[in-house]
């Protein structure tokens, strides 16, 4: 019985993150998207899988909200309701807060210091050299760009480096590699596996997007798993998104301030 409820539990996890990945990729096909979702919440749910549940409920949640309030469908509130959401019912909920086991700092060892540093440089070059060379149409970012002045546009950066960070790390090194961990037990597949989401995620907004998107930001996902790994937790991997955030920042700054001139 208990092997019977594992492998479905695997099942569910693994059926729901597929459904939340093929949305980020076909965003109008979520209520389609969320009819299975549904399903699977509720059998997650009535074999008392711990693991299947939160995937099932923060997917839920991620494929339902453009559903009912399409209005906000923007950055932050995308990523950012669904995450406030889910860890709002797994706090209140005692045995989903006592199996919410991803959510912890780490160590950042000198190791991993090292490691941090030369992704932060790299990612910067990448995102730099895909601006550069590939010429991007970046309306879609710069339209929502803050309209302030320009000494507030470094402490805007720092804000969105940081929220942006936090929300993408928790959702995707946190809450969906941490199903991965619990339906696989293999870590090389669920640092993959979660890398390939985060990937899709930036298919269609993303920055970078389109096939050069999923690629870059898939190499990238798969970087900051591996440092999540070797940190044993979520600060290693939050602080190296963080600055790479704010190369991002940096190039629609330069160009929304050049716009103005």
């Amino acid at each position: 019985m208990l092997m019977r409820s594992f492998s479905l539990g695997s099942l569910i996890i693994s059926l729901s993150i597929t459904a939340l990945s093929i949305s980020m990729v076909l965003p109008d096909k979520c209520v389609w998207a969320l009819l299975p979702v549904s399903l699977l919440l509720l059998v997650a749910i009535l074999i008392r899988s711990r693991p299947a549940t939160h995937i099932s409920i923060f997917c839920f949640l991620f494929l339902g909200f453009p559903i009912v309030l399409p209005a906000f469908c923007f950055w932050p509130w995308r990523l950012l309701v669904p995450l406030v959401i889910y860890n709002s019912i797994v706090l209140l909920i005692p045995k989903l807060r006592e199996s919410h086991q991803w959510m912890r700092l780490g160590r950042i060892s000198n190791h991993v210091s090292i490691l941090m540093l030369i992704i932060v440089f790299g990612s910067a070059l990448a995102l730099f050299g895909w601006y550069f060379f590939m010429k991007p149409d970046l309306s879609h970012h710069l339209s929502h760009f803050p309209n302030i002045s320009f000494a507030l546009i470094p402490f805007a950066g720092i804000g969105f480096a940081f929220l942006n960070a936090v929300m993408e790390e928790f959702a995707f090194r946190g809450i969906i590699m941490h199903g991965f961990d619990c339906a696989f037990n293999i870590d090389t597949l669920s640092i993959l596996l979660q890398a390939l989401s985060f990937g899709l995620f930036h298919f269609v907004a993303g920055f970078p997007n389109g096939i050069m998107g999923i690629s870059m930001t898939f190499i990238y996902g798969i970087l900051l798993g591996l440092i999540r790994n070797m940190s044993k937790g979520m600060m290693a991997p939050t602080i190296t998104h963080f600055f790479a955030d704010l190369a991002i920042f940096s190039i629609l700054a330069t160009i929304y301030r050049g716009s103005l001139l």
